[in-house]
């Protein structure tokens, strides 16, 4: 969902799958997609302007076995894509639709390429051990890629070609969260226990954001007996995670900038979330959402914490709790609470004022009152 857009899927009795593009305050479709394959459908990733979307399709059974996929990238109201990727995992399409940067998991190279020619324009370094990840700043031409330990780099597209800053990176780590500040002078990523800021400019290394709490893992293997699964035993561990760090670990940490990117959030495995000074690296304030933490019977905790696309507010909800708040991320504050949250709802988009959400319910989309 891109506000005030929300991509619906249809599939035709053939099995061959349409992308609409709607405009739900105009109530009018701006855009229509249609993958060339009849394979099955896992993403879709739209530019802004609605103009091309790219697709993940199921992908060869070798790719699959390590986890790639294909990918096609679609014109709107076009008949054939324009691209496609076999064997990809990881894929990044810029805001204008122009440019796509992706790995191919067999090969374990990660290429940037110009959607309307198909020229590949660079082809960063290859490091098997690790997924690559790749961000796009708002301008387009500025990509941020991390192909692994030392591997590291800000790519600007120019006129007269392609210039590459790396970027100090000081420990042997793979990336669980990746993203430009507004005006593209800063790059945030983050993984296990801490957040790391970067002048995309000198490459140098700013601040590091260490979470200081361990946490229970939001995914855990709910044990089985003859067959029987045992999910109480996730609880014990849940409920030890309380007094003791023994059945806690360090929190895969999501991680954004507020408003204008003097702040910077941090979400710790969905049970945490801390707001920084991106000028002084030092904790503001710290937000335990209440959250019940409960987790369903294959062992998934049930959390999400959903940002406003500017980072500035954040709707903290359990699927099973009735309980749900609305937090004001600039203040540390809570902005609305709600006390009769259905497990049906599923968050889909908090505004950047905090006064609109919308969720699904099914196959129906439906706006509720924020702050």
């Amino acid at each position: 969902m891109l506000p005030p857009h929300v991509i619906t899927l249809t599939r035709s009795k053939e099995g061959s799958s349409t992308l609409h593009a709607i405009n739900f305050e105009e109530r009018r479709i701006v855009a229509v997609w249609k993958p060339s394959a009849s394979r099955s459908f896992h993403r879709m990733l739209p530019c802004a302007s609605m103009r091309r979307c790219a697709v993940m399709l199921s992908g060869s059974g070798a790719a699959e076995g390590r986890g790639g996929y294909q990918w096609e990238i679609l014109e709107a109201g076009g008949s054939e894509a324009l691209l496609k990727f076999e064997n990809a995992w990881h894929l990044a399409l810029s805001p204008d639709g122009e440019y796509v940067a992706t790995q191919d998991t067999l090969e374990g190279c990660t290429v940037l390429v110009q959607v309307s020619t198909g020229e590949t324009l660079y082809e960063f370094p290859r490091f098997e051990d690790y997924w690559s990840s790749a961000a796009f700043a708002k301008d387009s031409r500025t990509v941020a890629v991390f192909a692994g330990y030392d591997a590291f780099t800000v790519i600007r597209i120019k006129e007269e070609g392609i210039t590459e800053t790396p970027l100090e990176f000081p420990e042997e780590a793979g990336l669980s969260s990746l993203c430009f500040s507004p005006d593209g002078t800063r790059l945030l990523s983050a993984t296990r226990g801490k957040a790391w800021l970067h002048d995309t400019l000198t490459g140098n290394l700013l601040y590091t954001f260490v979470e200081p709490q361990q946490l229970r893992s939001e995914h855990v293997h709910t044990p089985e007996v003859f067959g029987i699964k045992m999910p109480f035993v996730n609880y014990l561990g849940d409920l030890a995670g309380n007094f003791t760090n023994l059945a806690n670990s360090k929190p895969e940490l999501e991680a954004a900038f507020i408003g204008n990117g003097a702040r910077v959030v941090t979400v710790a495995e969905a049970q945490l979330i801390r707001v920084w000074d991106a000028g002084t690296g030092r904790n503001l304030h710290t937000i335990e959402p209440g959250l019940s933490n409960t987790r369903d019977e294959y062992g998934h905790m049930r959390n999400t914490i959903t940002l406003s696309e500017n980072g500035a507010y954040a709707l903290a909800a359990n699927s099973f709790d009735t309980r749900t708040t609305l937090w004001d991320l600039t203040t540390g504050a809570a902005a609305k609470k709600y006390t009769d949250w259905k497990t049906i709802y599923r968050t889909m988009h908090v505004s950047d004022d905090g006064k609109s959400i919308y969720l699904a319910v099914f196959q129906s989309l439906y706006w509720l009152e924020g702050r």
